[in-house]
């Protein structure tokens, strides 16, 4: 119902993967908090693959507004603010952040995305801040919108990893497993190792948009 992109360039529901795994209790308060305040209509998507796109896949925390727009949620220990001073992790962070967000709106056809940064309690990360439930003192929302300019130049580095991640996904549950320890424990090492044992094409770029380098990060 026009969620994903046009009949055009179908894509693919699926119910997720060792790569797209979140695994973090905040969420679903969150996005109970965002249908109770914003869209009731919005729903969790799961593992979306765009069969254009070969190899490229990405799990938008929810779809909103009738498919025309994202949400992601981020647990975070404090708001980070643009419009306000950085120091290089929040910018770091907010770049990484940045990044997943185009290429989910690149896959999904989306044009904006709802981020909600819902702060987690220091002595239990698994429960808000504070006693007093969600509030302004814990959960935001801010909207992004489609970066076109930024998607164009993202492009071949998307289009590359999406290849390698293709070559992956054909080897063996083993060898699979191996590299998905690899970018869970952000070990560029190892994933580079393991990319020139099994000889997988444009490795360097899915390391960077894993985030395993510098280069940049993706969905």
């Amino acid at each position: 119902k026009g969620a994903l992109t046009p009949l055009s360039d179908p894509a693919m529901i699926g119910r997720g993967s060792i790569w797209t795994k979140s695994g973090d209790a905040l969420e679903p308060m969150a996005l109970d908090w965002y249908r109770k305040n914003v869209d009731p209509n919005a729903f969790e998507p799961g593992l979306i693959i765009n069969r254009n796109k070969a190899g490229q896949a990405t799990t938008p925390d929810a779809i909103a507004d009738g498919g025309r727009r994202n949400v992601e949620v981020k647990s975070r220990n404090k708001f980070i603010d643009p419009n306000n001073p950085l120091d290089a992790n929040e910018a770091k962070t907010l770049r990484k952040n940045y990044l997943q967000m185009q290429h989910q709106m690149y896959l999904t056809g989306a044009s904006s995305t709802d981020l909600i940064e819902i702060l987690r309690d220091q002595e239990n990360p698994n429960a808000p801040l504070g006693k007093a439930g969600l509030n302004d003192n814990n959960i935001r929302k801010r909207r992004v919108d489609r970066d076109d300019e930024l998607i164009r130049q993202m492009r071949p580095q998307w289009e590359a990893a999406g290849k390698a991640a293709d070559q992956i996904s054909g080897l063996n549950s083993h060898a699979q497993k191996m590299f998905a320890k690899a970018v869970e424990e952000g070990n560029i090492q190892s994933f580079e190792k393991l990319s020139k044992k099994y000889g997988i094409d444009g490795a360097s770029a899915l390391g960077a948009t894993l985030g395993l380098t510098e280069g940049g990060g993706g969905g």
